[in-house]
């Protein structure tokens, strides 16, 4: 039935690890093992007991190891149990080992209490909460890909053509800190932007990303324990800055910090953070902070467009002698001896969607060679030089009656496809109707009253085609098996692009994509078609803007 959960999983955002699946309410023991990859004899091979419950859409964490484990950013206790929710954040080790659970399909109303309470006192508070949305449903596959405006801004072409203009109103707030050096402005509540008293504009910007780059932590941990646990990642950092300043650059930092959209990190305290690092490193900076995942999160170049547009005094930015410095750069595992696999590629790909050179924190700093690194298997700089049905006559092929089955999983454009190209036909979408019983009544009136149909669902298995399969048989209409092409590495990119630039759009999670295409079986003639066509994604775009924004990678890995 539509909007039950079919299933529950824990994974990392990196994918150092397949996702481990979570029964309901069967209880599952992870920790230190082959699983999770993780070899630290800290982690107890028993650390935490997982428990998922479906129809509540909450999940029971009970820590057995000696070690904390942390549930959002809060220490857990032995043997004490915690309620977490779909999207909540449980370091296997306080501080290590970052895991998301995830329900499929997600919850629509997030009711439950988290983390911080006992599982007595949150079971007074559960929520029954019932998903609009299944595993089969459409929403993620309306790509109409100009119709709403951008989140937060709206995207026009600037003289550069490298960079997107925010023409909407922005809400911004300033404020001077105690000691007069800093001014600190905040943008839409999501951007935070500081800026040392001398810092003058420059052509030339020399961009770092923060953590892991120009910092680290005192502690060890991957994630900082409080405003004070940080360190100047190398000593010749400071030098550096200031002999590039030397050279006419201007020093400006751009970091993403999820805390702050969590609630996870006090901004105050996070200002204050890097008040001292500034006066550490003792020359000036300008530092971006995006706190949300908008268009200003890398590598999205939204951080960069508000300073060449706003903060740099007028002075056109020279994107040729410009660079950006990061850690987040796609290299794998043991790219150096013992090193760890990046946690994303974000920093590379801000700097290619920018256009600026961009060098690892070891190449820069410390004259290390280039690296090898991954780039994502989608690259959305490269054309689309395809027609987008094979074979070409398709839609020209069809005389009189007939239903067309569409086959493809979230963000591949089916829904696109059919409104720009297959008008005609009744649609019939399960996301509109609400169940796949209702899907089967409409095709039935529509080709009782002589009009063809098209079935806009992801269709992706044997079992889920049958039944419309089995009426166009019974009627003795044609039906025809119209299969996107589109991988899952663009679906992706589609579906980010949708989350920016449509406000209405429901988020869908990767695991969503991914478990659609590794359930897929792929459609066979004799299952009952009359012909089958391969339908390739052909993005059209009513602005300059957008097909702009479509170009680059939106996605951090």
């Amino acid at each position: 039935m539509s909007g039950e959960t079919t299933s529950c999983y824990i994974y990392t955002e990196d994918n150092l690890h397949a996702p481990i699946f979570l029964p309901n309410k069967k209880e599952v023991i992870v920790g230190r093992s082959s699983d999770t990859k993780i070899t630290d004899s800290k982690c107890s091979r028993e650390q935490v007991r997982l428990s998922a419950h479906y129809y509540e859409k909450c999940i029971i964490v009970e820590q057995l190891g000696k070690k904390s484990s942390g549930l959002n950013g809060v220490k857990t206790q032995k043997n004490q149990k915690y309620t977490a929710k779909h999207g909540d954040t449980l370091e296997l080790l306080y501080g290590l080992y970052r895991h998301k659970f995830e329900f499929i399909p997600p919850p629509s109303d997030d009711t439950l209490t988290t983390s911080a309470h006992t599982a007595e006192s949150s079971n007074e508070k559960k929520a029954l909460v019932r998903q609009k949305r299944s595993f089969d449903s459409d929403s993620d596959d309306d790509l109409i890909l100009d119709r709403k405006k951008m989140k937060n801004s709206n995207v026009s072409d600037n003289n550069s053509d490298r960079a997107q203009s925010s023409k909407t109103s922005s809400k911004v707030s300033t404020e001077v800190s105690e000691n007069s050096k800093y001014k600190w402005q905040t943008i839409n509540g999501s951007l935070f932007i500081m800026t040392s008293s001398n810092c003058e504009a420059k052509s030339k910007i020399a961009g770092y990303d923060l953590d892991n780059t120009l910092i680290t932590t005192k502690s060890g941990y991957v994630f900082p324990q409080n405003e004070s646990d940080w360190k100047i990642l190398y000593p010749n950092i400071p030098k550096k800055l200031k002999e590039l300043m030397g050279n006419g650059f201007k020093i400006v930092v751009f970091t993403n910090q999820n805390g702050i959209e969590s609630g996870k990190t006090n901004i105050t305290e996070f200002k204050r953070k890097i008040e001292a690092v500034t006066e550490k490193l003792d020359l000036p900076l300008q530092v971006f902070v995006s706190g949300s995942r908008d268009l200003n999160r890398k590598p999205l170049i939204g951080m960069w467009q508000h300073l060449a547009e706003h903060e740099n005094d007028g002075v056109e930015i020279d994107y040729s002698t410009s660079f950006f410095v990061g850690d987040a750069a796609g290299r794998p595992k043991n790219w150096m001896l013992k090193a760890k696999k990046d946690h994303s590629s974000a920093d590379r790909l801000f700097a290619i969607n920018l256009g600026v050179k961009f060098q690892t924190p070891e190449e820069h700093f410390l004259g290390y060679g280039k690296a090898k690194f991954e780039m994502p298997k989608f690259d959305p700089r490269k054309p689309i030089n395809q027609s987008v049905f094979e074979p070409s006559d398709s839609l020209n092929s069809s005389s009189g009656l007939e239903v067309i089955l569409m086959v493809g999983g979230p963000g591949s454009g089916k829904s696109f496809v059919v409104e720009n190209y297959l008008k005609t036909y009744v649609h019939v979408n399960r996301d509109k109707l609400g169940s796949w019983q209702k899907c089967i009544a409409l095709m039935e009136k529509s080709l009782n009253d002589g009009k063809s149909v098209i079935i806009d669902n992801t269709n992706p298995d044997l079992a889920s085609r049958k039944r419309f399969i089995d009426v166009a048989v019974n009627k003795k209409v044609p039906i025809r098996c119209f299969i996107m092409t589109t991988t899952p590495e663009h679906a992706k990119h589609n579906n980010k692009f949708r989350e920016l630039t449509d406000k209405n759009h429901t988020v869908v999670s990767n695991i969503i994509i991914n478990s659609y295409y590794k359930n897929f079986v792929q459609p066979k003639k004799d299952e009952g078609y009359s012909q089958l066509v391969k339908v390739n994604f052909v993005p059209k775009f009513k602005s300059e803007a957008n097909r702009k924004l479509y170009s680059m990678y939106l996605l951090e890995k």
